[in-house]
């Protein structure tokens, strides 16, 4: 089974009609025809039922749509993160330091900016007491 034919199938049962459904997937109404067949023949179930007056899906057909709806949210869920890992970060940044590290910061900034993006630093020069208190609260200033 191809994930084009659960998105195949997302349209049909959308359109209610092969040929709206290709044209919306962009096929032909007989390449839309032939990946459902295969897909009834793969998992030995009639999906569509066309011989009825209203058109639509079997009652396994309706269950595989389910299915292939979560498939589908699951897909683009990895599309995003993908994309989203290709992205370059940008926003604002607050680093608490100890007073004696707070001249490594601009050589580290650099490194980080190479590889997430530019983005703004505020740096809080604190003591290590007071960092530790914000980081087990998670927040800073």
């Amino acid at each position: 089974m191809f994930l084009k034919q659960l998105y195949y199938l997302r349209e049909i049962e959308k359109f209610k009609s092969f040929s709206q459904a290709a044209a919306a997937c962009n096929v032909s109404q007989p390449s839309l025809s032939r990946a459902i067949r295969v897909m009834k023949e793969e998992l030995g179930v009639v999906i569509v039922d066309r011989k009825r007056k209203v058109f639509g899906l079997t009652p396994k057909g309706v269950q595989i749509l389910r299915w292939g709806h979560e498939i589908l949210r699951g897909v683009l869920e990895i599309q995003n993160v993908v994309s989203l890992s290709h992205q370059k970060l940008a926003g604002t940044i607050k680093i608490g330091v100890v007073p004696i590290a707070v001249h490594v910061i601009p050589l580290l900034m650099d490194l980080v900016k190479d590889h997430i993006g530019d983005f703004i630093c505020d740096v809080l020069i604190l003591s290590k007491s007071l960092i530790r208190k914000f980081l087990n609260n998670t927040s800073m200033l």
